[in-house]
């Protein structure tokens, strides 16, 4: 498959992200979308190394934010070749533990591990004062999880059931390094300032 899925949590910037990869603009004002948008299009962007620009057509998903509709991700994730997953750098602080909590259901589903799907942490808004840093928002998902990770093996053990696949190291707190199955790596990026070339180049790469 040639499919990126571009997931988030809702406001992070997912839909004017797709405008902007599809038409090179976004439409005026806040774009909240209820259902996915899917089209296939063209992206150019670095293969690596020296070379230059590569233009390669790819099938890009934009999922909603919305927690009843993030089922979606079981629709496409069989063609699934990377996710950039959205992160709005100025309001992390205050939405940490569901961006926290999407990530985690992402990373520990059974198809994305079994794909060994590739994700892109993009921190939205890094054009503003306020952004967190890449590293500050990498390091405290960090953290998050591994709370996440602690509470939900709790419940698992308590109700028999299964809240997806286990992630990271048993006994050593969690870190993306961690991950066998799913490279993660982290940019900073700017949807209204067209600052893309880390999902671009990211886009290039997964789906050569």
């Amino acid at each position: 498959g040639d499919t990126i899925l571009l997931c988030g949590a809702c406001g992070a910037g997912k839909t004017s992200l797709y405008q902007m990869l599809r038409l090179g603009s976004t439409c005026e004002g806040s774009v909240t979308s209820m259902a996915e948008n899917e089209a296939r299009f063209i992206v150019e962007g670095k293969a690596g190394g020296k070379g230059g620009i590569v233009a390669r057509q790819a099938h890009v998903v934009d999922l909603p934010g919305h927690p009843r509709l993030r089922a979606k991700v079981d629709k496409y994730a069989t063609g699934a070749r990377g996710v950039v997953f959205l992160v709005d750098a100025v309001d992390f602080t205050q939405q940490r533990r569901a961006v926290a909590e999407q990530l985690l259901d992402l990373l520990s589903h059974p198809t994305v591990q079994r794909r060994r799907v590739p994700v892109l942490l993009a921190c939205n808004k890094s054009e503003k004062i306020a952004a967190s840093p890449v590293d500050f928002v990498r390091k405290r998902l960090e953290k998050e999880i591994e709370l996440l990770r602690a509470t939900r093996g709790t419940l698992q053990e308590t109700s028999g059931g299964s809240v997806g696949a286990p992630i990271g190291r048993d006994g050593e707190e969690f870190q993306f390094a961690h991950l066998a199955r799913n490279k993660v790596t982290a940019a900073a990026v700017s949807v209204s300032d067209d600052d893309l070339d880390a999902i671009k180049d990211f886009i290039i790469k997964v789906v050569l």
